[in-house]
């Protein structure tokens, strides 16, 4: 019998989670350097990889009459007359809400940061400030 320092302790699977916050990793071909740059040369392909991959939502529902909204030029928009003119930001919901840079930016910020770039090289290759590049 092993003794409790040498037992090997199992971890139980990971059951699946629908929480809105957690990310499907399985296909991480979509986060590829070349996948990557690719996708941010338009911020309209840029947010429809957001959405592919989960860090924008689709679709937002509309605060009015909780219906599905249609996404038209970086805006959700609700088609019911009766909500009037009810419009969100595509960046709503998500950790992109409160940034005033665009998306495309963004996207490659973060994969900079996750691939552990410097920051003087990070901020100097997307021409942001070094604190928007340590912000992201």
């Amino acid at each position: 019998m092993p003794s409790p320092r040498t037992a090997r302790v199992e971890a139980p699977a990971a059951a699946p989670s629908n929480h809105p916050d957690m990310y499907d990793m399985s296909g991480l071909e979509d986060f590829s350097y070349d996948e990557v740059m690719r996708v941010t040369q338009s911020e309209e392909e840029c947010v429809k990889w957001c959405i592919k991959v989960g860090l924008l939502r689709s679709p937002m529902m509309c605060p009015k009459c909780a219906k599905p909204m249609k996404l038209r030029q970086q805006r959700w928009r609700c088609q019911r007359s009766a909500c009037g003119s009810a419009q969100l930001s595509v960046k709503a919901g998500s950790f992109f809400a409160n940034s005033k840079i665009p998306i495309c930016k963004a996207v490659r910020l973060m994969f900079d940061w996750a691939s552990k770039n410097a920051v003087m090289t990070v901020a100097d290759e997307q021409e942001v400030t070094p604190r928007t590049a340590i912000d992201w």
